[in-house]
């Protein structure tokens, strides 16, 4: 969620709620055992919805990676819980005209 944003000198900061388990590279990191099926399941769906979304307003990510999805919920025990988010769209794009687009 966007809160706002300030500006100190020449650097803007963009207020947003925290992600209290960081990256989903982080969780998995911090993980003694890989993630279950039910989790991994959840947090696809989650970013499946995400995607999905972008999609329908024309915005090609263009960098999803498990560090650029936010773990904000996380209970080993309940996968129900848990709630990510697609972060960092610094090298997305408008894809209005529906051309094909390629990195270099």
């Amino acid at each position: 969620q966007y809160f706002g944003r300030c500006k100190e000198s020449e650097v803007e900061y963009l207020l947003t709620e925290l992600a209290t388990h960081g990256s989903l590279w982080d969780l998995m990191e911090e993980q003694e055992e890989p993630l279950g099926q039910a989790h991994v399941r959840v947090v696809m769906q989650q970013v499946y919805a995400g995607m999905f979304a972008l999609a329908q307003e024309g915005i090609v990510h263009r960098d999803l990676a498990a560090r650029n999805v936010l773990a904000f919920r996380f209970d080993a025990a309940d996968p129900a819980v848990t709630r990510v988010k697609i972060t960092d769209f610094g090298l997305s794009v408008q894809n209005y005209g529906g051309s094909h687009l390629t990195v270099q």
